[in-house]
């Protein structure tokens, strides 16, 4: 957005901007959230050196991962228990993202606190993983 980016970085901005407009990426990878990681911000972004992490980004992967395993985990109806615990892991996990990717600027003004955040949001992602790896389901007694 123009507030989070565009007063720092207008050039950039002005550009990203006509580049990305129809994000015929992000419609066609729309995630179970409606959104995808956007296409364009590596090319935005290169020059300032703020691709490290974005480009793998291993803590959305692992969230990604969680909501999967929580879409399977009701198709499979695992008790609603577990799915709610899954669910609050993946709450933490994306708020220690959120973090890296809206207070911390994506690391640049704090880099090892970015990287213990996206660290901390990995961890609780896989946390939510296990809950559901082997969790029993919520099955009706056959009588």
């Amino acid at each position: 957005s123009w507030e989070a980016c565009g007063k720092c970085h207008n050039e950039q901005f002005d550009s990203f901007m006509k580049e990305a407009y129809h994000r015929p990426a992000r419609d066609e990878k729309s995630q179970l959230t409606g959104r995808a990681p956007n296409p364009f911000w590596d090319k935005l972004m290169m020059g300032h050196a703020f691709t490290r992490e974005h480009s793998a980004p291993r803590s959305h992967k692992w969230m990604l991962s969680e909501i999967d395993r929580i879409v399977e985990a009701k198709k499979d109806k695992v008790l609603p228990e577990i799915i709610r615990q899954a669910q609050d892991q993946h709450l933490k996990a994306h708020i220690l993202w959120e973090y890296w990717t809206a207070e911390n600027s994506d690391g640049f003004h704090n880099p090892e606190m970015a990287r213990e955040s996206l660290g901390r949001s990995v961890d609780e992602s896989q946390k939510g993983i296990e809950l559901l790896k082997n969790a029993p389901a919520d099955k009706p007694v056959v009588r």
